[in-house]
């Protein structure tokens, strides 16, 4: 593939996927439920995965109000060199 033909969007799509992403998780508290402690089981088979855990998922204002406040001031390091 000729390098004038590459999308010179590609980087700064990229950046703006890993902030949505990461916004998006810092939205919610992803705990383990109360007296419980979160270790990976595995099942094997023809390939190996984790086996399905409970959690515990909550809204996180504070969390969703510092990943906005940081968008806003420019202040996430991902944004630099843009």
């Amino acid at each position: 593939m000729s390098v004038d033909r590459i999308c010179p969007g590609r980087w700064f799509a990229l950046r703006v996927l890993f902030l949505n992403i990461s916004c998006t998780l810092a939205a919610f508290d992803i705990e383990a439920p109360a007296g419980e402690k979160l270790e990976p089981k595995f099942r094997e088979s023809l390939t190996r995965y984790v086996v399905s855990f409970g959690v515990s998922v909550k809204t996180s204002l504070k969390g969703l109000l510092i990943c906005w406040v940081s968008v806003v001031s420019a202040d996430i390091p991902i944004l630099s060199n843009v």
